[in-house]
């Protein structure tokens, strides 16, 4: 079904430069950006986060999270995260610091 819903919605994430993800801190919208390899979201270990994004856009029609991707190691660091783990993290807006999720084994 994840993925049905997924081809009806064409692409569920976008790539974004590291220089731009500051930008989404100062939209004021809800942005998520995972930090890693692509073809981990696409079969991978990440893989699940398409029935993240399948449950947002049907769910929440109004506010959708703008879902985004960067495969830069060195955009990871600066985030603080280890480069070598995939990660995420939830932008809110420019007052609220990211919720981060990383794999920490």
């Amino acid at each position: 079904m994840t993925d049905q819903i997924v081809e009806m919605t064409q692409s569920w994430y976008d790539e974004i430069p590291c220089d731009a993800i500051e930008e989404l801190t100062k939209s004021g919208s809800f942005n998520l950006v995972y930090f890693g390899q692509l073809y981990e979201l696409d079969g991978g270990d990440m893989d699940h986060l398409k029935q993240v994004v399948a449950h947002d856009r049907l769910t929440f029609i109004e506010e959708k999270i703008r879902f985004f991707f960067n495969t830069e190691k060195e955009c990871a660091s600066k985030r603080s995260f280890d480069p070598e783990k995939p990660a995420i993290a939830l932008y809110l807006g420019k007052n609220i610091p990211p919720f981060t999720l990383q794999d920490q084994y």
